[in-house]
C-alpha cells in the first residue's frame, strides 16, 4: 500500500475529493496479513476534522491512533486502516475482503502466476476482524 497518497484537508470538498481518490487506490491494493493476501471488497471513511467543524461525522472515535497513517484500529465494529495526520481523524472501516489463493493454497495442477484467484469471500466488518486476527500466530516471533 503506498504511503504517499494523503487526505487533503483544505475544506469539505478537497477532503472528499482526496478520499475519493484514495478510495480508488485502495480497491486497487493487495493487503497482507501474515502469510495470507487480500483485496479490500468494501469499506466505508469515517473522518472529522480534529479543531474544527469542517468536517464532522459524530460515528469518528477520535482516537489519537486514526491521526496517524497505516495502522490497524480495533474498535466495537472492527477493524479500521487509519489514514488521519495532525488536522483529521481518519478511520477506514474494512466491510468485506477477498481471500487471494497464493503460492501455499493454489491448486496442485495450478501455476501461480500475478493473476490473483479468489479463494474466498469475508464479509461483514465482525467478520474481517476474526480473519485478520486469524492470521497472527504468537509462536512465529521475531528472532532477536
Amino acid at each position: 500500500m503506498t504511503n504517499n497518497i494523503e487526505i487533503i484537508y483544505d475544506n469539505k470538498e478537497s477532503i472528499i475529493k482526496s478520499s475519493e481518490d484514495l478510495a480508488r487506490h485502495l480497491f486497487e491494493q493487495i493487503l497482507c496479513v501474515g502469510d495470507a493476501m487480500y483485496m479490500l471488497m468494501d469499506f466505508e471513511f469515517y473522518i472529522k476534522t480534529k479543531n474544527s467543524e469542517v468536517f464532522k461525522d459524530d460515528y469518528v472515535y477520535g482516537h489519537e491512533q486514526q491521526l496517524k497513517k497505516g495502522f490497524l484500529f480495533s474498535h466495537d465494529s472492527g477493524f479500521d486502516i487509519t489514514w488521519g495526520n495532525d488536522e483529521l481523524y481518519v478511520g477506514i472501516l474494512m466491510r468485506s475482503l477477498a481471500k487471494l489463493y497464493d503460492k501455499n493454497t493454489a491448486h496442485p495442477n495450478e501455476s501461480f502466476q500475478k493473476t490473483y484467484k479468489i479463494q474466498k469471500y469475508i464479509m461483514g466488518p465482525h467478520a474481517v476482524a476474526d480473519e485478520i486476527c486469524n492470521q497472527f500466530n504468537v509462536l512465529q516471533g521475531c528472532t532477536i
